[in-house]
């Protein structure tokens, strides 16, 4: 996610075009939209409908952070 914040603020043309996915932005904007400013938030949803029409759909959560189970020391 890191990646598409700042390729989406600070990236050049060629940038764009080879490191962004449609329809990973597309899935993602509704978080990312939040993270980057509202400056580039403004210019990327008014030259994108569809990044505008994502505007009212919620971030997403982030996933479940797994528990490691404590192994004890090894029994000999």
């Amino acid at each position: 996610m890191s990646l598409y914040r700042t390729v989406l603020a600070e990236g050049m043309r060629e940038d764009l075009c080879a490191l962004l996915n449609r329809d990973i932005l597309l899935r993602w904007w509704p978080t990312l939209r939040i993270l980057v400013s509202t400056t580039v938030c403004g210019v990327w949803e008014e030259r994108f409908p569809q990044l505008r029409a994502l505007a009212d759909v919620p971030p997403a959560q982030p996933p479940a952070r797994r528990r490691r189970h404590h192994r004890g020391p090894a029994a000999a």
